[in-house]
């Protein structure tokens, strides 16, 4: 049978957010659920999904304290700049691991590192890792991926836009 359309919302948020948890067991539980779901339920799930989609594909910039002038107003030149010094961080990276030929580990240092095992409750899952998990459910579920077809093939775009022409 078919779950109430609340229930299937609430359902596809929840397992959404447990994309979030950092443990990496629940990750393939949830996206097949959110398929399932989108089997059964392709109306009320779809929003859901596309909103993730959506937030998957924009910079992780929220760790950035937006720069406001004296007025209280927020100072577009220096969020800008803040946003430049992302990319020049993420470039100079990626020269250095292409320059070490793959043997330089030091630049993926994490200030969330386990504890003897033990990864805090309140630690989420990294930007990469959320945006790969979600961008999942659209893998195991081609029939989203071609009747939403026209949202997908921008977002794609957008995101091929975003990662390989941001330095060129």
């Amino acid at each position: 049978g078919k779950l109430p359309i609340a229930y299937a919302e609430s359902t596809t948020l929840h397992m959404l957010g447990l994309l979030h948890v950092k443990f990496a067991p629940v990750w393939p539980a949830a996206v097949r659920v959110i398929v399932a779901l989108s089997h059964a339920q392709e109306g009320p799930v779809w929003p859901c999904i596309e909103v993730a989609l959506t937030k998957s594909m924009q910079r992780p910039l929220h760790n950035i304290a937006t720069p406001k002038d004296s007025t209280g107003i927020i100072d577009i030149s220096s969020k800008k700049a803040a946003e430049n010094t992302i990319i020049y961080d993420h470039h100079v990276r990626c020269f250095s691991w292409e320059a070490s030929r793959g043997k330089n580990h030091g630049i993926f240092t994490s200030s969330d590192k386990e504890r003897n095992g033990q990864v805090s409750r309140h630690v989420e899952a990294d930007d990469l890792t959320r945006f790969e998990s979600v961008w999942s459910i659209m893998e195991n579920a081609p029939h989203l991926t071609s009747t939403k077809s026209k949202v997908v093939v921008p977002m794609f775009f957008n995101f091929m836009l975003s990662q390989y022409y941001i330095f060129h």
